[in-house]
Parts: structure tokens; sequence; C-alpha cells
């Protein structure tokens, strides 16, 4: 690939060309060849990589509710919030900050909808259910999942996660790789995530390999 006119620390009209494995393999003005890409004249920047991110958690996150407190105020705003879909359909919430509408529980949630499934998440650690979720997920309890995303993942519906409007996202704020940080990959992830234009290290299918040391908290088993 050859990119034209460029500036590169301060010096204007400059040309790069990227060997096939990536990488520069020269730099300098007037390089010959047919250019691929027409810098006019901006800043060609080194590409950032986040070296640990959840992927698919992200892309579910954009196609769910926000209900943190940069979104809703206070418990009415919440209340609406969960409230905005219809009756019936399973309500997907995140971003939930205790001092939006209190602590929750399944009691608490069904307080504030009682006509359909609801589950909220205040961190990538833990799950509230209202009553209508828990049965529709084959449990019980006080609503609270500690650590449970792997087997919610066979017990509630899944969302549509709109990878390529992630990828271009990223692309957009210069981000040209990622590290998938998920402990236990699901099934074909890394079929999934190709839809992403970065590249890819995804843990647990490529090296290295993430350990988590589960700490003790609150849980719900059910049966």
């Amino acid at each position: 690939m050859l990119i034209r006119n460029v500036e590169l620390d301060g010096r204007t009209g400059m040309d790069v060309r990227v060997g096939v494995d990536g990488r520069i393999a020269e730099i300098g003005r007037r390089l010959t060849g047919q250019a691929d890409v027409d810098g006019g004249g901006g800043a060609l920047l080194p590409g950032l990589h986040d070296h640990h991110i959840h992927l698919m958690a992200l892309a579910a996150a954009a196609a769910s509710v926000r209900v943190g407190p940069d979104e809703v105020r206070g418990h009415d705003g919440f209340v609406a919030a969960l409230r905005s879909g219809a009756p019936g359909e399973w309500v997907r919430a995140v971003g939930y900050h205790e001092s939006t509408a209190g602590e929750l529980d399944r009691w608490a949630l069904d307080a504030v909808v009682a006509d359909r499934p609801v589950r909220v998440q205040p961190s990538g650690a833990m799950w509230f259910l209202n009553t209508p979720a828990l049965r529709a997920a084959g449990l019980d309890g006080d609503g609270r999942l500690w650590r449970e995303d792997q087997r919610l993942r066979h017990l509630v519906p899944p969302v549509r996660p709109d990878l390529e409007r992630v990828g271009r996202r990223a692309a957009h704020l210069g981000v040209t790789g990622f590290t998938n940080a998920d402990p236990r990959p699901a099934r074909g992830l890394r079929r999934m995530l190709s839809a992403l234009p970065q590249r890819l290290v995804v843990m647990g299918v490529d090296p290295p390999v993430k350990f988590v040391l589960e700490p003790t908290g609150p849980t719900t088993r059910g049966r």
C-alpha cells in the first residue's frame, strides 16, 4: 500500500509505503508507484491497540437500554427507561448505579416493572433479574447473579450486537487493533469478531490466556 501526501512528525508532503506484512517499508517524498490512499496533507499517526476489551459485551451494551446516571434522572427516569419497550419483551439494561434508584434485587425490580422480563447490569460481574426474567430463565432466588454470564448466555434471549458499527467507530477514533479478554470465550467467537476491520487477538483462542481468580460474592444458583 502506498499512502501519499501526509504529515509525519511535522514534515509535510511525505509518502509512506506499507508492506504486505502491515509494517512500514519506506518513507520519503514522491515515492514510485500508484497511490492507494491520498492523505490530503493530514497527519499520519500510529494506530492504537486496545489490549483489554470485551468486544461482544461492548456491542451488546450498544444494543441495550442505558440506565446510568448520565442517561436517566432518578427513580422516575429509571422506570421510564425500563418501560420504554413493548410489554412482554425482554429488557436488557446496562450502566446502572445505585445513586439512580437505590439498591436492586428481584423485588425492587418487580416494583418498577412487572409485565416483562428485565435484567439490569451495574457492572461486568453482576446482573439483577426481576421475577418474570427469573421464571423465563428457570431460576429462583433474590434476582442477584454474580459472575453468571456464561450460564445466562444459555438461559436468556441473545441480543443482536452490531459489531460492524463498533468497528467503524473504533476505526474513526484511530483504534486499529483489539485484544479480546474474555476468560472463557464462547465457541465461534473469533468467527463472529471477524466482522471487525481491526487486527484481533482473542485470549483463550490465541495466546495469551486469561485466568480469573473468582472472589466470593452474592450468587443465585436456582433450579
